[in-house]
């Protein structure tokens, strides 16, 4: 029967259990629980192995939660499964390794001049895709994307390679798509995407365009027609309001990877106010607060006082940025940041 079990069996027909670990970003004992069926196979490494070996996302995604993800295509035989794997010879490197030799190669053939010209054809901003491929652990979705983008990279002094076109988040037309498009209730619009999931369209609001944004939020019609569009890479078809929003300070800029400097543009679902009684759980990129007399983008650290107030942190260390509180009564709607996008 196809499962997560044999993917990884697939897998293993070709390489080491410490070969895929190391590709991975996983430790060896995880693809050992994986091969004899004892352990679970998580969301983020069924995204990464079918970004990583080119099969169907909402496979892997079913044999996650089955429930959530239907099956409709069968599992790559072993032969199969890795026709865009880097050679044997080759896994000693470490992805961070495996991209900056990519990108030497690139401007060795003079794709393209330097490495910032690189970070802005995937999307990204310069100084985050210099951080990013210099951490020990390359985020997933920047080794996906950058991996997506260069599919031959390991292959370059061989075969002759064309960037393919920039899918960055300042594109302003719709990505082109041969499945049907689905428009939630909300008016967001979902695009399939060849490999599984789906890109979303969503409004842009620039923090300091608050006032109208505020003005035409009832109408989420006039919502799309008044704002410029972004474009964000998503697991699934959502059934709430997604808003983009581009960051224009440095609060949350704590130099992580979790960090959002400014200029990022981020997606956010919003969180309906009568959820706002239930509390604010700890998140991965923060909350986006709309008031009346602007945006915040902040972590809120505490449930509603008997005060009325919510207490609102950002995660740049430095003193402009202190902890205050917010009166609840002017905040006119919240958002869970799902997305980032530089």
């Amino acid at each position: 029967m196809e499962s997560a079990q044999q993917v990884i069996n697939n897998l293993l027909a070709k390489i080491t259990q410490e070969e895929l670990a190391k590709e991975l970003g996983v430790s060896q004992s995880y693809i050992s629980g994986l091969s004899s069926g004892s352990r679970n196979l998580s969301k983020n490494l069924a995204i990464k192995i079918s970004d990583r070996f080119r099969l169907d996302r909402n496979l892997l995604l079913h044999f996650h939660n089955p429930k959530k993800y239907p099956k409709h295509n069968k599992l790559n035989s072993a032969d199969e499964i890795l026709p865009f794997a880097f050679p044997l010879n080759k896994y000693e490197m470490n992805v961070k390794e495996q991209i900056k030799e990519t990108v030497k190669a690139l401007k060795k053939k003079r794709l393209f001049k330097n490495q910032n010209e690189i970070a802005e054809h995937l999307g990204y901003n310069p100084s985050y895709f210099s951080r990013a491929i210099n951490q020990d652990e390359v985020p997933w979705d920047l080794e996906a994307q950058f991996f997506k983008k260069f599919p031959k990279s390991e292959f370059l002094s061989d075969l002759d390679y064309k960037p393919i076109p920039s899918q960055g988040f300042s594109k302003t037309n719709p990505p082109v798509s041969e499945g049907e498009v689905i428009e939630n209730k909300s008016g967001n619009k979902y695009y399939p995407n060849p490999n599984g999931g789906f890109t979303i369209e969503a409004p842009v609001v620039p923090f300091p365009a608050y006032a109208s944004f505020v003005e035409v939020f009832e109408d989420e019609y006039k919502v799309h027609d008044d704002f410029s569009k972004a474009y964000f890479t998503v697991d699934h078809v959502g059934r709430g309001r997604y808003i983009g929003f581009r960051v224009t300070n440095e609060s949350m800029n704590d130099g992580t990877m979790n960090g959002t400097p400014s200029g990022a543009e981020i997606l956010g679902r919003e969180l309906q106010r009568h959820h706002w009684k239930d509390g604010f759980k700890p998140t991965k990129y923060g909350w986006v607060i709309v008031t009346h007399t602007g945006i915040l983008f902040k972590d809120i650290i505490s449930n509603i006082s008997e005060n009325g107030t919510l207490k609102l942190h950002s995660r740049n260390p430095s003193p402009e940025y202190s902890d205050f509180d917010f009166e609840i009564n002017k905040i006119h709607s919240i958002f869970k940041v799902i997305k980032r996008q530089f």
